[in-house]
């Protein structure tokens, strides 16, 4: 709307300045010098109205777009973070621990009915699991799920089984950490006091196993120690038979050793870490964005002097949460740099420093609006975004001219430090991965200056050297309905295209939305060597809200060219 006004403006002056000048006038009854004094003659000038969107003239595959009625800049683009995956967490097996106890049966040797009961004696077997290398990304642990299994063996040696033998373990209590999840526990197992209890063990060939595989360890209950400064953890305790006794019964003692050696062997496998309770603050990692470049805008865009503040820019965000089946938030924050060449670069941040991405509608993509207030309508495809604050947004194009390109950066995207439930380990979760909408309607803030500058040359010739203009002005009543207001000023310049000086210039300022306003624009002084006009329009923006518009135009009526001066030539 602005540039329209400059242009206009600009067909004024250029078919002012022209007007003046007729080739058609036959000089040759002129004698040797010849001065003809011109005063007020005025010339009557039709300019057919001007419509911005002449002055865009846009390519199809330009970054503005005509969007509802509006101009509008318009980029767009996509990113993701790298997978998110906690490491493998893992710690060697123990080494097994082995013991021989001689149990003195002392059976009766004589061939009858024999039942005889053996106390077990307290023996335990230690065991220390060290991990290292835990994820920096992994802040504290309350519990770890995990595939631990601990083996004990009992075995009665020198005992022969057959059928006239019975063999049997009762009351079995053993010791073990306390807070353990056991998978099928060989007996009843109380994770309060860590005592597993064995009614009965039937003992068919001379070794019992008593497997327990551990699914889960409370890490607080079981006495692990975590450090997350170190990134390691400790796992140290040990399995005890406390108590229990063996039941021997044979329809022929004579068959029985005196003594029988009792074996206990206690094993422990390696662990892999399956999953995790407790806190992560998790950086996504290696998202980047191109820039948006504005190197391929609207020249009248990018006249120095420039300064565009938009009334309403908005950046609409398409992100997803990898993690939010875990029930956790990730958030983010986004900077705009604004880049110039030989000019220090600008940066614009949201309000808050970060934005949050929920985990209510899983992993699906959700979205924002980023912009100073809440637009009357998102953008399309984007009507169910969330907004959030971005007054700075604003005057990411202000300044002397416009950016050459704009950096888009998101400022720390994290999974910030929170609880997680059973958090898995050693596999890919996914990316965050989203999409981006920057949508700027040009729309100015007050005060916002789009400058357009242009020469209108060409027009000496021998018989326009001869002219001496002392004075110049054009008057016309100009409409328009753009939401901006027009300065205008423009300079006469000679055939080596410099600017004519000792002239004084009184230039004509348009109000936006102006309806049959007069205007005058005068050029006073001496004005030889007359090649063409240097013009310069500011369009500033006022209280109008409304963005620019290709259908937006300015018309000028009752066009009135007045030139007063000398026509002077050597015959």
């Amino acid at each position: 709307m602005k540039f329209k006004s400059l242009l206009t403006s600009s067909a004024v002056l250029s078919v002012m300045l022209t007007g003046c000048i007729d080739d058609s006038y036959d000089l040759s009854d002129i004698d040797t010098t010849a001065e003809l004094k011109v005063k007020d003659l005025v010339l009557p000038l039709n300019i057919d109205d001007i419509v911005l969107s002449d002055i865009f003239d846009l390519e199809d595959n330009s970054r503005i777009k005509v969007v509802n009625g509006e101009y509008v800049i318009i980029e767009e683009g996509s990113f993701n973070s790298d997978e998110i995956s906690i490491p493998d967490i893992h710690a060697d097996a123990p080494e097994a621990d082995h013991t021989e106890k001689i149990l003195e049966l002392e059976f009766p040797d004589m061939h009858v009915d024999y039942h005889g009961e053996y106390l077990l004696t307290e023996d335990s077997s230690k065991f220390k699991y060290e991990f290292y290398n835990i994820s920096n990304h992994i802040t504290a642990l309350s519990r770890i799920n995990l595939d631990l299994e601990v083996v004990l063996s009992l075995e009665l040696k020198e005992l022969k089984f057959d059928e006239h033998l019975k063999v049997e373990y009762r009351d079995l209590l053993v010791e073990i950490p306390k807070g353990l999840t056991i998978k099928d526990a060989p007996g009843n197992y109380d994770p309060a006091t860590g005592q597993l209890y064995v009614a009965s063990v039937p003992v068919e060939s001379n070794i019992v196993k008593l497997d327990m595989r551990i699914k889960s360890i409370d890490l607080e209950a079981a006495g692990v120690k975590f450090d997350a400064g170190n990134h390691s953890m400790l796992f140290e305790d040990e399995v005890s038979v406390v108590g229990g006794k063996i039941i021997v019964e044979t329809d022929d003692v004579a068959t029985l050793p005196h003594t029988v050696t009792l074996v206990k062997d206690c094993t422990f496998s390696e662990v892999d870490i399956e999953g995790f309770s407790g806190s992560i603050n998790y950086p996504l990692e290696n998202i980047d964005i191109a820039p948006i470049s504005l190197n391929d805008l609207p020249s009248v865009l990018n006249q120095e002097g420039t300064d565009i503040s938009i009334i309403n820019p908005q950046i609409y965000l398409s992100i997803n949460n990898p993690v939010a089946s875990y029930k956790v938030v990730a958030q983010t924050g986004l900077t705009l740099t604004a880049y110039r060449p030989s000019a220090p670069q600008q940066e614009y941040s949201l309000d808050n420093e970060y934005f949050t991405i929920g985990y209510e509608n899983g992993t699906a993509p959700q979205q924002y609006c980023l912009s100073p207030k809440v637009p009357s309508a998102y953008y399309a495809g984007y009507e169910n975004a969330s907004h959030v604050a971005y007054t700075s947004l604003s005057d990411v194009l202000s300044g002397n001219g416009l950016p050459s390109s704009i950096g888009v950066t998101l400022n720390n995207p994290c999974i910030p430090n929170q609880q997680v439930e059973d958090f898995r380990v050693g596999v890919n979760l996914g990316k965050a991965t989203g999409e981006y909408t920057f949508y700027c309607p040009l729309a100015l803030n007050n005060g916002a200056v789009i400058v357009y500058r242009d020469v209108i040359d060409g027009w000496n010739d021998e018989d326009v050297d001869a002219i001496a203009i002392e004075e110049l002005e054009v008057a016309a009543e100009v409409s328009t309905d753009l939401p901006v207001g027009i300065k205008l000023v423009g300079y006469p310049i000679d055939v080596h295209g410099n600017k004519i000086n000792n002239v004084d210039i009184e230039g004509a300022e348009i109000e936006a939305e102006a309806q049959n306003k007069p205007i005058n624009i005068r050029v006073t002084g001496e004005i030889k060597h007359l090649d063409g006009i240097s013009f310069e329009a500011k369009a500033v923006a006022g209280d109008s809200d409304a963005a620019l518009s290709p259908t937006q135009n300015i018309a000028l009526k009752n066009i009135k060219v007045k030139v007063s001066g000398s026509y002077i030539k050597e015959l």
